[in-house]
């Protein structure tokens, strides 16, 4: 009979510790998924108040309507560069400021020596110190390594800075944007270790993005890597006059950088949109911060562009050069 109540008793106090411990167990899993699910993040910078939802940036107010953007590409460690031309575009009155991609120099000599990181993160802060709103993509040369952990660090000091391989849609008054960070492989330079994705892959996701807009809304793709265009006033049209472009992206609008060279604007047939035209199917590239010489046979110091979106017949662009370096 004692043995019997010992039993019972052992057997009542191990139901007892497993409810505990299942009860313990359901409040731990519980407050996991309170603490790890993404809540909605919003910032105001620069009296506009953006509200981040997962992969969505969304402006919810602002302080005037603004449509103009200043745009960079390929600024290759010459931050010096990016700080003057983003100092040009604070004094214009610009919107935000978005750089498309290689802000580390990777693969050719290094302007300062510093290592991809570091380059990466001069190049953010000299963009970021203006107060302005920063959206940064990354190119072939940014590494996903040191891209992320440049991206993380920068954006510990600076809350204007935005990441858009993490945040892919932008909707903005007057214009949005789809953000595309990958490249694939092959001539493009994109290699294992960067943002490398293949050509159904990348178109797939920018058009699934692209619509989720509605149909009477300006849409832009954002990318370093360029559509494939034709001829020599396609914004992939290299020294060598061949257009090496990404048919993935062949449809879409949008800014673009990765071919130094080819600065300036087309439409979706490769023909010449000159400065100051407005082109709701305006492909630009703004040339590059880094010093290149170009197809119209100028070298210059560094290439930017401010972009002005208009709701009703579309964005135009005016060019920016620096003759003289400053580094």
């Amino acid at each position: 009979m004692t043995m019997r109540k010992t039993f019972i008793k052992l057997l009542l106090v191990s139901l007892i510790i497993f409810l505990g411990l299942a009860g313990c167990v359901s409040d731990i899993s519980v407050e996991t998924k309170l603490t790890e699910q993404k809540l909605d993040e919003t910032r105001i910078i620069n009296g506009i108040e953006f509200e981040i939802q997962g992969d969505r940036l969304t402006e919810i107010s602002s302080v005037a309507d603004n449509f103009k953007f200043g745009v960079m590409a390929d600024p290759h460690g010459y931050s010096e560069n990016v700080g003057y031309f983003s100092a040009i575009f604070k004094e214009k009155g610009v919107k935000a400021i978005i750089i498309l991609g290689d802000l580390a120099q990777h693969y050719r000599t290094k302007p300062h020596g510093l290592p991809d990181q570091e380059e990466i993160e001069t190049c953010i802060e000299a963009a970021a110190k203006t107060g302005l709103p920063i959206f940064v993509i990354p190119g072939n040369h940014d590494f996903t390594y040191f891209y992320n952990k440049a991206l993380k660090n920068i954006s510990i000091k600076y809350s204007n800075v935005f990441d858009l391989s993490r945040i892919r849609t932008l909707d903005l008054k007057g214009v949005n944007f789809v953000s595309n960070p990958y490249g694939p492989y092959g001539p493009y330079g994109y290699d294992a270790g960067t943002f490398l994705k293949s050509e159904t892959q990348i178109k797939k996701q920018v058009l699934s993005y692209f619509t989720s807009f509605q149909d009477n809304e300006i849409v832009f793709v954002l990318s370093h890597i360029p559509p494939r265009c034709q001829g020599k006033h396609g914004i992939d049209c290299n020294l060598s006059r061949s257009n090496e472009g990404t048919k993935s992206l062949s449809e879409f609008p949008g800014l673009y950088g990765h071919i130094h060279e080819a600065r300036g604007g087309c439409d979706s047939d490769g023909n010449r949109i000159v400065e100051h035209t407005n082109s709701k199917s305006l492909r630009l590239n703004p040339g590059a911060v880094c010093p290149w010489r170009y197809n119209d046979g100028n070298r210059r110091e560094g290439s930017a562009a401010i972009v002005d979106f208009n709701q009703e017949k579309g964005p135009s662009y005016q060019l920016i050069s620096l003759w003289r370096k400053i580094y």
